[in-house]
C-alpha cells in the first residue's frame, strides 16, 4: 500500500499471479501527453495516481479516503474516474 499526499491510502492486492514488481505513484500536476476519452475534460485534473504491475496478472485496487480531509466523506465520489493503460 501507499499513502498519497492527501492522506488517502492505495492498496493493491489479490494478484492472479506473482508480480515481479509493483509501483504506486502519485502526481500532483495535470497529466501531459496522455490521450483521455473525449467525455473527460482533462483540464480539470489536478492530480492523479497510478499503479504499474509487472507480471502480476489481474489485481484489485482499494482506495481508502478515510484519512484524507480533502477526499473524505463529504467529497463527491462522482468525480472519481478510473482508466486502464496497457503500456
Amino acid at each position: 500500500s501507499h499513502t498519497l499526499g492527501s492522506g488517502a491510502v492505495v492498496t493493491v492486492s489479490n494478484f492472479t499471479t506473482t508480480p515481479t514488481s509493483i509501483s504506486i505513484f502519485h502526481e500532483g500536476n495535470t497529466p501531459e501527453g496522455t490521450a483521455f476519452p473525449t467525455e473527460l475534460d482533462s483540464s480539470i485534473i489536478y492530480e492523479y495516481f497510478g499503479v504499474r504491475v509487472n507480471g502480476g496478472g489481474a489485481f484489485d485496487i482499494e482506495i481508502d479516503y478515510s484519512g484524507s480531509e480533502e477526499y473524505g466523506s463529504s467529497s463527491p465520489v462522482s468525480t472519481l474516474r478510473a482508466y486502464r493503460r496497457d503500456n
